[in-house]
């Protein structure tokens, strides 16, 4: 029955037989933990954002690079000497990387537990698997951000980073930038019309809008490797799902847009995605009142990505430059 079932996976396939609650509690997290590893290492892998078919991406990215100076390109991402057969092998893998893309992520059969894991892992207590998740919904966005019948399925994506940000859950504490960052990326491609660089990163690069409100598609839309396209009309969903935060409203939100539009920087952009979500978070905080220190719990205001401009934390530590003392005379 279903309901079999639905116990068999929640245990993730793992009988305990007699043991006591602690240790039954502590093995089927165990098995989850290690089961959801090696789901993310395998779409991280069928995805080329690591193994042999990331380095042939990084190879195709430094050749660009070379080329732009005149020079070919003798030396491989993995600082080993270029031949002519690495070029070849190069041009094979790009064959089955779009391949393995198209399969992964045209068929509905195939995409949506594909999808929804992703969306799901966002969720996962554990920030090894975050990241990893991370990387996969940008890839996922990359190459059917222009596909129509991935609304609803992306929308959820960006709810499901807003929740987690304004929520600021104490597990997330290191990744809050990661899933930021995320939460960018959709807003940009699915309501404002600006294409990213792979990962998110990089300038919002506007598209034109033409008649009937649709934009006229970014050029990497069918080439999901030089960072994909936009969807073809404004989504209605993230914009909805903004206003329906706390403190905000149809108002604050077109004011959000303009600044978004107006700096398309991506630390701008996500700088105004901060302040935004800290009213928000704010008022929730001051609801809740006082909570018990736990794993779920929201985190403190010395851990929190949502601060004032005034505690000097606009972005993480790693981003800061180290500001160099000055000798004596």
């Amino acid at each position: 029955s279903d309901a079999w079932y639905e116990s068999y996976y929640s245990y993730a396939g793992l009988f305990c037989g007699d043991m006591d609650a602690i240790d039954n509690e502590a093995c089927v997290d165990k098995v989850r933990r290690e089961a959801t590893h090696a789901w993310c290492d395998t779409m991280q892998a069928a995805l080329a954002l690591k193994g042999d078919w990331a380095m042939t991406l990084a190879n195709l990215a430094k050749e660009g690079d070379s080329r732009k100076k005149g020079q070919a390109l003798k030396i491989n991402a993995n600082s080993t000497v270029r031949t002519e057969n690495d070029a070849h092998v190069d041009a094979l893998n790009l064959l089955r990387i779009d391949a393995m893309s198209q399969y992964l992520l045209q068929e509905e059969v195939i995409a949506a537990p594909v999808v929804m894991t992703a969306i799901n892992c966002l969720v996962y207590p554990d920030a090894h698997t975050t990241r990893r998740a991370i990387k996969i919904c940008h890839r996922i966005l990359e190459c059917t951000a222009h596909v129509p019948k991935y609304e609803n399925a992306l929308s959820s994506m960006f709810e499901t980073c807003v929740a987690q940000i304004v929520r600021e859950p104490r597990w997330m504490v290191g990744i809050e930038w990661d899933v930021l960052a995320l939460a960018r990326d959709l807003y940009c491609r699915l309501v404002l019309g600006q294409g990213l660089m792979p990962g998110g990163q990089g300038p919002g690069l506007q598209c034109n809008q033409g008649q009937g409100g649709e934009w006229v598609q970014h050029k990497n839309a069918e080439s999901p490797r030089e960072g994909g396209g936009v969807a073809r009309v404004p989504c209605a969903a993230p914009r909805n799902c903004l206003a329906a935060l706390e403190g905000q409203s149809v108002a604050t939100v077109r004011k959000l847009e303009e600044d978004l539009n107006s700096k398309r920087s991506s630390k701008d952009q996500k700088a105004t995605l901060k302040d935004f979500f800290r009213v928000s978070a704010e008022i929730m905080k001051a609801k809740e009142g006082v909570q018990s220190p736990g794993l779920f719990t929201r985190a403190d205001k010395q851990e929190s990505v949502l601060k004032d401009k005034a505690s000097g934390e606009d972005e993480p530590k790693s981003a800061k430059k180290k500001k160099k003392k000055k000798k004596p005379p």
